[in-house]
């Protein structure tokens, strides 16, 4: 049936036609719960009574449903009307693969970019037991602003595989068994069209049909007749790559015939191989840069061997000039770490500020000549920039910013050459001098980050923190690092000029460091593509983005010299959990891989929920519960800043992009329910005790970032806090208050049905993290380096007690304890910390 404008399906209101295939009809509507534009596929009435079809349509529906990545449809809802079986799914604009393929073979940077967002797709439906089974360019659908997004899953199959949860969930039989050919011609893998049972391996060669056609411009099967086309698919080898017009790169080609082996066994055997070769050839060769899963060592064993491969030939073939060897000089020594260090203006001598062995910040000279050291006589400063005069921009101070990753101080300028700190401004988080004298700075107004350039001129602003401001040389323009998540250091090159303001790079999972080439033509930053391991990469103002030196650890670009030597900081970092819980005598650790942040301790201090969004599980993040006995913890799912509901059997938490995706998450038996609010970036959820609706913490598409009430039940969503304020800890026990800090870092107490809120005797730095049993007291604290105190403050009288002090025995490194959680009796607590042990290097000849 065909559906009017303005027809009502269930609460969605139908707008207009979109399109028609052979699954169904699909219009654009308008979610009136939610007011979201939304797009609803509806099975054609001449379908409706044919029991394969609708059992097909039905299959898609919760195939598709249980996925939830950034490069597969979303799917939102499914309904019945009057027979018609309906799905609800995101709204796309852009156009699909064929549609882009029309006028010939894309850009080999392009074709890299799409192919590695298809493949971490699949790599995630494959790894919740889902095949595909009909990818072709037509169900690939290329967004506006270049993402990729997998369509039409309803012909998954479900893999049969043992200790599948999603089997153990989705237990209706499979649509199609061995011996039925399902799939589209030219497409099809060899054991596909023979009616073999199939595996993941069947969808690679699919996948490889698509990127040999992106690379080439056809389809290496397709013949005149079907039975032509199958027997093309079965016997015959596709045309070499590397002898078309394009002269594709060896090693591309390499990947591509790799996945077009008619054997399954001689293919590569997963898409997160497929995706990481592709990463690997996209790192050294410049062609392209987009998060790649981390891998296990088999994975690392075939990214050396793309990595050598693309060194062999693209790199030669590209750029036909030898490789130099990096040559490193070390400059520190001492064990704690480094922060922020910049050239003099003669290039001799290194300015940076240290924390050694558990000591405060401070600022120290280094004559490169000689591995000494001496101290400026700034204690608790950092240096953010040198003048040619001599001059330096430095943050006193200091104080870790509410997000975590950033620091917040006071600027102020002071001769290298002695002299006493004169103040300039409040609540910096970045600066630079420009050539003129003049300064660049980032600071925080009002819930957003304001970058202005010379101070009062406001040039750009960002929802979460602005890191890294660098002018360029002739100061014409200032880059910087635009992190829009408040609690994380994912980012990306911003520069704003005389031009405008342009986003040169990606968006990196972990982005720190930044500096201009001598000539102003090229910008240096260290970034990572999941995890933390930052690598030195630089891109040119025309945003062409390439790899330039990797090392086990992490990276961070601090300066570059006029005659090309690069300053960099390498650190080895890792965050784990100390608790003090039931059975132990001292403080236990409970962290797991190399980034676990505690989320929620349970009243009785008998598990713990944390989450690992570090190297270990890749491009996203995977939440953990475990038993504070030390016992090892249980998987439970992907997403950050989670939440345990107060029976303990559902987590609610944010996905791992802040795309708006809020997963609940059972901790037992039972299915994910996701929840998506399309024009939001969502980065934290907590529980209330009724357990029937979660405090959310996001900005609606750039505005600030604020407090939110959803409804579980009735799908409401409605604000709780002013824009620029947001949420500070849990809610009371009686559920009655939320505790959010105001833009001007004051602490208030919202109540959650509405109401004026309530000031009490809290101010940030500090924050709320938990509550006494009868909700009459709250617990805080500052987020610490080397120690924290935690007050029990009083909320009716605002008196303040001195709960305890938390402070590790090895303190060299501690960059913060965060993340504190306290049982309703005070009995027993858990908090995270980080360390971070640095050595400062000058290299030479990384170009």
């Amino acid at each position: 049936m065909t559906l009017r404008a303005r027809t009502n399906l269930g609460p969605y209101e139908i707008r207009l036609l979109l399109g028609v295939g052979g699954m169904g009809e699909v219009y654009e509507a308008r979610d009136s719960r939610l007011q979201r534009d939304v797009a609803v596929k509806v099975i054609p009435a001449s379908f409706a009574s044919d029991p394969t079809r609708l059992r097909r349509f039905e299959q898609e529906a919760r195939a598709a449903a249980a996925l939830n990545h950034p490069n597969i449809l979303a799917v939102y809802d499914v309904g019945v009307q009057d027979g018609a079986p309906y799905i609800v799914s995101e709204l796309l604009t852009g156009e699909t693969l064929r549609t882009r393929l029309a006028s010939g073979p894309l850009p080999f940077r392009k074709a890299v970019d799409y192919a590695q967002q298809i493949a971490r797709g699949l790599a995630a439906a494959h790894d919740k037991g889902i095949l595909h089974r009909d990818l072709k360019p037509e169900n690939i659908f290329i967004t506006k602003d270049g993402q990729v997004k997998i369509l039409d899953f309803g012909l998954a199959k479900l893999v049969q595989a043992e200790g599948s949860d999603l089997v153990a969930t989705l237990t209706q039989p499979p649509v199609s068994e061995a011996g039925t050919v399902v799939g589209t011609a030219g497409y099809m893998s060899p054991e596909q069209v023979r009616g073999k049972k199939l595996d993941a391996r069947s969808d690679i060669f699919s996948f490889g049909t698509i990127l040999y056609e992106m690379l080439s411009g056809r389809c290496p099967f397709r013949r005149e007749t079907r039975a032509d086309t199958t027997a093309a698919i079965l016997n015959t080898d596709p045309p070499d790559l590397n002898s078309s017009d394009q002269q594709v790169p060896p090693a591309l080609a390499k990947i591509a015939g790799h996945c077009l082996e008619k054997r399954p066994e001689e293919r590569l055997q997963s898409a997160h191989d497929a995706a990481f070769e592709l990463g690997a050839l996209s790192e050294t060769s410049g062609t392209v840069a987009r998060p790649a899963p981390a891998g296990n060592w088999r994975r690392l064993g075939l990214a050396f061997l793309a990595a050598v491969v693309a060194l062999a030939g693209v790199i030669v073939w590209r750029y036909k000039k030898p490789a130099t060897v990096p040559r490193l000089h070390q400059v520190t020594y001492r064990r704690g770490t480094v922060w922020n260090a910049r050239f003099t203006p003669d290039g001799r001598s290194v300015i940076f500020g240290a924390a050694w062995e558990g000591k405060p910040v401070e600022i120290f000279e280094s004559d490169l000549a000689s591995p000494e050291q001496r101290p400026l006589g700034l204690v608790g400063a950092d240096v953010v920039g040198i003048r040619p005069n001599g001059e330096m921009a430095v943050i006193l101070s200091r104080q870790r910013g509410p997000g975590g990753f950033n620091f917040i101080g006071t600027l102020a300028r002071v001769p290298l050459s002695g002299g006493a700190p004169r103040e300039i401004f409040e609540r910096v988080e970045s600066a630079d001098w420009g050539p003129d004298g003049s300064l660049a700075i980032a600071y925080h107004n009002q819930g957003k980050a304001r970058l202005e350039y010379p101070i009062g001129t406001l040039l750009g602003e960002s929802p979460g923190w602005i890191g890294d401001v660098r002018v360029s040389p002739k100061g014409d323009v200032v880059a910087f690092v635009d992190h829009d998540a408040p609690s994380d250091d994912s980012g990306a090159v911003r520069v704003v000029g005389t031009k405008g303001d342009h986003k040169l790079s990606q968006t990196y999972a972990s982005m720190q460091g930044l500096a201009w080439s001598p000539s102003g033509d090229k910008i240096w930053f260290t970034a990572a593509e999941s995890g933390s391991s930052r690598g030195v990469r630089v891109v040119d103002l025309s945003g062409h983005d390439r790899l330039v030196y990797r090392v086990p650890g992490t990276l961070k670009v601090q300066d570059v010299a006029n005659d090309g030597r690069v300053l960099l900081v390498h650190e080895l970092i890792r965050a784990g959990i100390l608790a003090r819980v039931p059975g132990a005598s001292s403080e236990r650790e409970l962290g797991w891989l190399d980034w676990s942040m505690g989320r929620e301790l349970t009243d009785d201090g008998k598990w713990l929920l944390f989450d690992e969004s570090g190297d270990a599980p890749g491009n996203q993040a995977w939440i953990y519960l475990r038993a504070t006995d030390g016992s090892p913890p249980v998987r439970l799912g992907e997403g950050l800043f989670c939440d345990l509901s107060p029976d303990g059997k559902w987590v609610a938490a944010a996905s791992s992009d802040f795309s708006g995706h809020l997963n609940i998450i059972p901790t037992g038996a039972g299915q994910t329910r996701t929840v998506v609010f399309p024009k939001m970036k969502l980065f934290r959820a907590r529980w209330l005790p009724n357990q029937k609706q979660v405090l959310l913490l996001g900005s609606e598409s750039g505005r600030a970032i604020r407090g939110y009430v959803f409804d579980l039940e009735k799908s409401s969503l409605r604000p709780l806090t002013p824009e620029g304020t947001q949420l500070n800890g849990a809610a009371s026990p009686d559920g009655q208050y939320a505790a959010a800090e105001a833009a001007d870092g004051a602490i208030f107490l919202f109540p959650v049905n509405g109401g004026s809120p309530l000031p009490i005797a809290v101010h940030a730095p500090e924050y709320v993290f938990g509550w006494t049993k009868d909700s009459k007291s709250v617990y805080v604290a500052a987020t610490g380096e080397t120690s924290t105190n935690v007050y029990r403050v009083h909320l009716d009288s605002g008196k303040r007690e001195l709960f305890m002090t938390l402070s590790p025995e090895d303190k060299a490194g501690l960059t913060y304890l965060a993340a504190v959680h306290i049982t309703p009796d005070g009995k027993y607590y858990a908090y995270s910390y980080n360390r971070q042990i640095s050595e400062l290097f000058v290299v030479e000849g990384l170009e």
